[in-house]
């Protein structure tokens, strides 16, 4: 039973990582587009992405929010960035 009970555990956790991992993506894209759209302010731009990390729905401990910068960051200066910085408020 307690070989089962860790087998579950560890498929709840895989799933959660992995329902993290696309709801990660899916903020990248909203990201690039907001980013690049010049009829979006940058202000809301940033307020929605804000948004966004707020609702995300992580494990404690998770390292998600650790790559969820590496995953966001666009290249320093680019044109039309949006000036969100994950975990701000």
């Amino acid at each position: 039973l307690r070989g089962r009970a860790r087998e579950r555990e560890q498929l709840q956790a895989e799933a959660s990582e992995r329902f993290a991992a696309g709801y990660i993506q899916c903020m990248h894209e909203v990201h690039t587009f907001v980013s690049t759209c010049q009829a979006i302010d940058a202000t809301v731009a940033a307020e929605l992405l804000n948004h966004l990390l707020e609702s995300m729905p992580l494990r404690e401990g998770s390292s998600f929010r650790d790559l969820l910068g590496d995953a966001l960051a666009g290249p320093p200066g680019a044109p039309g960035r949006s000036g969100w910085a994950p975990g701000g408020g």
